[in-house]
């Protein structure tokens, strides 16, 4: 339940993403673009993880059922990892 909640507020990130290449320049940004996909899939896979996790453990994969739910712990970290690499390397500049 608590991965569906993570989802619904990640909609609104996820929905305001594509501002972040309103700045001239900033389409080229490969860790722009990484951090991007990063907000948008993230409300995607909180809400289908319960769902992989069900179907995983119903088939007997317990292991791969835990997986599926640390999913969007995994996801909430590259985004943290990409946005500290936007203010280290790039100055909290999206055009770097």
């Amino acid at each position: 339940m608590l991965s569906v909640l993570a989802g619904v507020v990640g909609l609104m990130p996820a929905l305001i993403a594509p501002t972040m290449f309103g700045v001239p320049g900033a389409v080229t940004s490969p860790i722009l673009w990484a951090t991007f996909w990063a907000v948008v899939s993230f409300p995607i896979i909180c809400f289908l993880a319960p769902v992989a996790s069900y179907f995983a453990y119903r088939n007997g994969r317990s292991w791969l059922a835990v997986m599926a739910l640390l999913t969007p712990f995994a996801v909430a970290a590259v985004f943290t990892a990409l946005w500290f690499l936007i203010q280290e390397i790039c100055g909290g500049s999206f055009t770097c």
